[in-house]
Formats: structure tokens, sequence, C-alpha cells
């Protein structure tokens, strides 16, 4: 996936010669830099007031290392992280991404590797982010199929209603509740607890 507009950048690099050609090479891609860290500390500062859209991040900074911070930031609001690395080796590699990063680049880095590099990592993070929503999504809807359930059993045991019927009664109760049958259902079984039920079912007839 490839931005389908401008990203604005968070440019996380101790070296003042290197943080400031990323800075000129991020802008010539169209993109905008909006902020500058030394260290990692700085680097989540900026994380948190700028909100960027993406960050390019170096791993060894002072008062905080890249892999902290990396993992600080996703802690919080997670973002598309690139790291920036003087060591190709496995571990390496390993470590940048348990931190959350998206991707990495080895140094020296070639101009010609920085855009497609920024667009993978970006492409990773938005199909990472969206499998975890729908993820969620998922477990919320299975969550909510399980109060249903509940709730139609609690009419069937105590009422002796069938499933068809447990479920058209919480079909009306939602109805005239005017909200969605999983709330309704917390509704019958908070009844149903506190011995209510067959006078909030009386309502729904």
């Amino acid at each position: 996936m490839t931005p389908n507009k401008p990203l604005r950048v968070l440019i996380c690099e101790d070296e003042t010669i290197l943080r400031e050609w990323l800075a000129r090479s991020v802008q010539q891609m169209g993109h905008e830099v909006v902020g500058r860290a030394r260290d990692g500390i700085a680097a989540q500062e900026l994380a948190r007031t700028m909100e960027p859209d993406f960050i390019i991040m170096d791993i060894k900074m002072p008062r905080c290392d890249g892999l902290t911070a990396t993992a600080e930031i996703m802690r919080g609001t997670p973002l598309p992280i690139l790291i920036l690395t003087a060591y190709s080796d496995s571990e390496a590699v390993t470590r940048a991404l348990e931190a959350g990063a998206a991707g990495y680049l080895v140094k020296p880095i070639d101009t010609n590797q920085l855009a497609p590099a920024i667009t993978l990592a970006y492409a990773k993070f938005k199909e990472v982010s969206n499998l975890r929503h729908q993820e969620a999504a998922l477990r919320e809807t299975l969550e909510q199929r399980k109060i249903v359930e509940r709730a139609k059993g609690l009419l069937m045991r105590t009422l002796q209603f069938d499933e068809e019927s447990a479920h058209r009664m919480l079909q009306r109760l939602a109805s005239q509740q005017r909200q969605p049958i999983h709330e309704v259902s917390k509704n019958v079984i908070a009844a149903a607890e506190s011995g209510k039920l067959a006078q909030l079912a009386a309502t729904g007839h």
C-alpha cells in the first residue's frame, strides 16, 4: 500500500549530517519533515506532540536508544517506524521487529533504498493494523454473540421459551428500547440475576 498523500515524517538520528541528509531526501520525495530528534527521549516527545505519519529511527542514540524509543511509541500510539541500523545480522533485525518496527535499513543508506523502504514499511504497518482491527472486531462480535446466546438460554430455562421464541423476544425488546440486541441481552441477564426476568419479558409482548 503506497501512501495516497504526502507523509508527515519525524526523523530521529543523532548524527547531524545524516539527519539533515535524511530530511532533504524525505522532502525531495514530496513528504513533510515535521520534526528532528537527536535522541530517543526527544523522539518519544516529538512523536506525541507532532503526531507524525511515519518515523525514521536510528538504533544508536544517546539518552535512550532507538529500539527502546520505538517500543515506547508503539505502546502508546502505534506508528510506522523505519529503523536504521549499522548491523545487518539477524539479531539486530529481530530486535528491531520485536520493538515494533515496520522495516529497517542498514547503513550506509543509499538514496535509491530510502523511498522503497518507506513505502514497504508504511504498507506493512497498514496491513498489520488492518488485521488487528479485524481481529478486534471479530472478538467483539463473538463476545456479543455469547451475550445474546446466554440471554436466550435464560429465557428458555426460566420462562420455558423455545429458542425461536426467545430470539423473537430479544428482537422485540431491542426494537422497543431502540438498542442493539446484545445490549438488550445484557438487560435480560441482569433481570434474570435479580429475579425480574418475567417482568422484563412482559414488556416485550
